[in-house]
């Protein structure tokens, strides 16, 4: 994206360094914003349903164990 963008920074006024940093910043915080979020959603669901939560619990412990860190 970057670079496309460069190549063409020439060619308009409002193509500029400072609009390319702007957007790439946009991009960046809206890429965690998502993450977050959907965490955050993830977390309220197993406080509110003790059930999957221990299925998570129970699968976690399957899969890793409790000798290692996830990886």
């Amino acid at each position: 994206f970057a670079q496309a963008y460069k190549q063409r920074m020439g060619q308009s006024e409002h193509l500029t360094q400072t609009h390319l940093m702007a957007t790439c910043s946009d991009f960046f915080v809206a890429g965690m914003e998502t993450t977050a979020a959907t965490l955050r959603w993830a977390m309220l669901f197993f406080a509110k349903n003790q059930q999957a939560q221990e299925k998570l619990r129970k699968e976690m412990l399957e899969v890793v164990g409790t000798d290692r860190a996830p990886e």
